[in-house]
């Protein structure tokens, strides 16, 4: 007779290759296809399936009743990524672009609610833009953050939007709601973020965002220096090589993951980048 032990673990199992039925291609089931996959009574399925929405990693459709993937798996994808070290990745990008650009470039990672500057080559000019590692911002406020946030899961970014006093660091950071939801939509066509003064008086910052294996971003990669050399046209004219540098270590990212060599993330393709 089993133990209770052993029943745990049965159970455990269950459950995992639950959520392994899911796929690309069949991103939706129904409790009777659950059920019927698992070769479980329908009872016992729907025990699992309650267990796994109360838990976040499951949600169901209400008009199809059928059963999808909960938001919350994607809180694991830092802790599959991270041990890459994208600071690694990117460096030799970053150098590029700080040579290309003579401003500072920075690697920025999201951590939950916020993003991190994890690494940065500075600009050999005297007059930079310094920011230090470790430092933290919002997720709505400036480039380098507003690269990130855009291309997060759409449940995840209204969540963000939803807090309550949205910090403001200069006149220009953007906090209205409806006015970031518009600024996320167009750096989300257009593949990158520009803002200007937004975190710091007369500072000019350039991102493009880092994906991950689903399409969604991890981090971000761009420059940042004073609006005095950063003129409208040199603006434009750095955007499509950080748009590349950081295509470039989203795909370094895939292969590393995957194992295998692939052209672009399958994200960048939809979008037309």
């Amino acid at each position: 007779m089993p133990t209770s032990a052993q029943g745990s673990v049965a159970s455990l199992r269950k459950g995992i290759d639950l959520l392994f039925l899911f796929s690309e291609a069949e991103p939706a089931l129904s409790l009777r296809e659950i059920s019927t996959r698992l070769k479980l009574p329908k009872s016992t399925a729907y025990r699992f399936v309650s267990t796994l929405r109360g838990s976040g990693l499951l949600v169901q459709d209400l008009e199809s009743r059928r059963y999808r993937l909960g938001a919350r798996l994607l809180s694991l994808q830092p802790a599959v990524i991270r041990p890459l070290d994208l600071r690694i990745l990117a460096l030799p990008f970053m150098r590029d672009l700080v040579t290309l650009s003579g401003e500072t470039a920075h690697l920025t990672e999201r951590r939950g609610s916020v993003a991190v500057i994890t690494e940065l080559v500075e600009s050999p000019s005297m007059l930079r833009m310094t920011p230090k590692r470790g430092q933290m911002f919002p997720l709505h406020a400036g480039a380098l953050c507003r690269a990130i946030l855009a291309f997060l899961p759409p449940p995840e970014i209204a969540q963000i939007l939803q807090t309550r006093r949205l910090k403001r660091f200069t006149p220009n950071t953007p906090t209205a709601p409806m006015v970031l939801k518009r600024k996320l939509r167009e750096v989300r066509q257009a593949g990158y973020a520009m803002s200007l003064q937004e975190i710091t008086p007369g500072a000019c910052g350039i991102s493009a965002p880092i994906l991950g294996p689903d399409g969604w971003a991890i981090a971000s990669m761009g420059i940042s220096g004073p609006m005095q050399r950063l003129t409208e046209e040199k603006r434009h004219a750095l955007i499509e090589p950080i748009r590349k540098a950081a295509m470039e270590v989203s795909v370094l990212v895939r292969q590393q993951l995957a194992g295998q060599f692939t052209a672009v993330p399958a994200a960048a393709k939809a979008r037309g980048d």
